[in-house]
């Protein structure tokens, strides 16, 4: 049972991405790298809060039914043909300067281990405090929809982390990967402020 859980979240987080990656080139064909991983990384997030949301709705908040969902979605975007080529821009435009992935790659990495070194510093910060103990999609799970939990002061109705977390938690049934759907939006805003800064010419500290 657990191989097919492991089965189930790699089969439909691989899904979710190819689904980003393809949308973001068929909806903006002319991004440069940074923004086309930016992209994609919202659009995986996007399409997950959707599909768990449509599932949770219905009343049929399983694998299975997660599962379907990313299936009808995958073989809806098959059926669609490969996304339109990027089309060339104005040779007036100037070209944006090439990516700085060495640089890119130093910061996402020094985050990560600035990451660990706060957790294993010994405060009272850590992994768990990111995902609110997931009180809230273990309701859900249980129930098979998303309905109010009873009172309780660590949880709340539907919000982001808490639908994101779902994702990460429903395959398994357990909360143990909760705190990877706080590692999504940290990666997101990383993006943002990576790449916006790479965009206007002020992230020197990039070249």
């Amino acid at each position: 049972m657990e191989a097919l859980s492991h089965v189930l979240f790699v089969g439909q987080t691989g899904a979710a991405l190819w689904l980003a990656s393809r949308w973001s080139r068929r909806l903006l064909p002319n991004l440069a790298p940074g923004e086309r991983a930016l992209t994609t990384l919202i659009l995986f997030a996007s399409i997950a809060q959707i599909s768990l949301l449509v599932c949770g709705l219905a009343g049929q908040l399983t694998a299975g039914c997660l599962a379907v969902v990313m299936g009808v979605g995958v073989l809806a975007e098959s059926r669609l043909g490969r996304p339109t080529q990027a089309i060339d821009e104005d040779a007036t435009n100037p070209a944006p300067p090439p990516w700085p992935w060495p640089a890119t790659a130093t910061v996402v990495l020094v985050s990560i281990v600035s990451a660990w070194a706060v957790v294993g510093s010994g405060t009272l910060f850590g992994w768990d405090t990111l995902s609110y103990h997931a009180v809230a999609p273990a309701w859900w799970i249980q129930q098979g929809n998303l309905s109010l939990p009873p009172f309780n002061y660590q949880s709340y109705f539907p919000m982001n982390a808490e639908v994101q977390a779902l994702w990460f938690m429903l395959p398994h049934g357990i909360d143990a990967y909760a705190n990877l759907a706080s590692l999504i939006w940290i990666a997101i805003l990383v993006a943002v402020w990576v790449v916006h800064a790479h965009r206007l010419g002020q992230a020197r500290w990039l070249a």
